[in-house]
């Protein structure tokens, strides 16, 4: 007779619990680790005498402000289209759901490589905003359309998921009290 703590069921739960373990372990040091290492490399002093850097705080600035613009336009642009399709069929919507999900699998270097040949100088729109004066490549503009371009697909994901799982009563409700269709 085996003992219950030697039994080949414990022994398997056992098994699994230690690389469930493992896995989420190595996950997060995965992850954070790199994180760390920023905070470990250098010194309290120096990270705060490096604020006082004007190119350092110029750099967070211009982070800070594009990031801001950036979760608005994704915002105000993308939940009326996340709204209009999940509620809508249309032709090609397919496809369009293919082409929103897209920059998810491009590697940054790629993205950043067929931003730059779009709306470079010498890019397929980018010429075009030549002629009338306006350069887009390597401003806070681009800067902006980098971060919509990479942040979007996330947004548009969730908040798609999240008009599926929106009950249509509330919206009826709503309409019966006079709402606009807005």
């Amino acid at each position: 007779m085996i003992p219950e703590a030697l039994s080949p069921e414990r022994i398997r739960r056992s098994i699994t619990y230690l690389g469930a373990g493992v896995l989420v372990l190595a996950v997060t040091l995965y992850l954070a680790l790199p994180i760390a290492a920023l905070f470990f490399r250098t010194t309290p002093d120096l990270f705060f005498s490096s604020l006082s850097n004007p190119e350092v705080t110029s750099a967070l600035w211009l982070s800070l402000v594009t990031s801001t613009i950036s979760l608005a336009i994704v915002i105000l642009v993308g939940t009326p289209f996340a709204y209009v399709h999940t509620r809508c069929t249309y032709p090609g919507k397919m496809l369009v759901d293919t082409l929103i999900d897209l920059p998810l699998v491009l590697p940054p270097a790629v993205a950043g490589l067929a931003l730059l040949v779009l709306y470079g100088k010498a890019g397929f729109l980018g010429r075009y905003f030549s002629l009338l004066g306006v350069s887009i490549a390597f401003t806070a503009l681009a800067v902006i359309m980098a971060q919509i371009f990479v942040a979007s697909p996330f947004y548009l994901r969730q908040a798609k998921s999240l008009f599926e799982q929106f009950d249509m009563s509330y919206e009826h409700a709503a309409r019966t009290l006079g709402a606009s269709p807005v």
